[in-house]
């Protein structure tokens, strides 16, 4: 059993190390590429949730120079300045992820529910684990009842993985209404959108990983 856990990690660790190297040259390239409308990410971010009816979502300068993130306390979407400002399609991309997160949120909150569940109890498993092998209190039904566990997680963020990016397409879509965007600009779009939702599935097998 031991065996197949250690499995299990290993093979979540190489698909996010292939994840997250394929994020960063995807940022090196696409970050350097301009939209032809010259649309700023700040301003797409807030034309989009006007549209979508969430006018009651701020879009604000984040307070973290290196991180773009949602807030879902507060309800605002942060961009760091170097996205806030800038017009690149790995820019766009970010922008259009955020508001894909809210909208998730919105329509898909029990969902997220759950997801938390599964991930706090294999967080909380995992922590127990440790403790449990070191005083040797462990038996063949602790190793399955943690490799269901960790199935479950993975399961869980597959799913989440293709929720993301089917509500990321919308995006996308609802983008292209408003005439924001170039054709080719939406293609490569969509190609960054892809590689930044894989990217959140691969965060959460490195805190599964890291906590063998």
């Amino acid at each position: 059993m031991l065996y197949i856990f250690l499995c299990l990690g290993f093979i979540a660790l190489i698909f996010s190390v292939y994840v997250r190297t394929n994020l960063l040259y995807t940022y090196k390239k696409y970050s350097k590429i301009k939209n032809k409308n010259g649309v700023v990410a700040n301003i797409l971010t807030r034309n989009l949730l006007d549209s979508l009816n969430l006018k009651d979502v701020e879009v604000s300068l984040s307070r973290k120079k290196n991180k773009s993130y949602f807030d879902l306390k507060n309800n605002v979407i942060n961009l760091k300045n170097l996205n806030f400002n800038g017009s690149s399609i790995y820019d766009i991309a970010v922008s259009l992820s955020l508001v894909s997160m809210v909208v998730l949120y919105r329509e898909k909150r029990f969902w997220f529910k759950l997801r938390r569940i599964v991930l706090l109890t294999t967080i909380v498993f995992l922590f127990l684990f440790s403790f449990i092998t070191i005083f040797k209190f462990i038996n063949w039904h602790i190793y399955l009842f943690g490799i269901i566990l960790f199935l479950l997680l993975v399961f869980s963020e597959i799913i989440t993985v293709f929720v993301s990016f089917n509500v990321c397409l919308r995006m996308v879509e609802a983008v292209s209404s408003l005439n924001m965007l170039d054709g080719e600009d939406i293609v490569l779009v969509k190609k960054v959108l892809r590689n930044i939702c894989f990217s959140n599935f691969a965060n959460i097998l490195d805190s599964a990983f890291f906590l063998f």
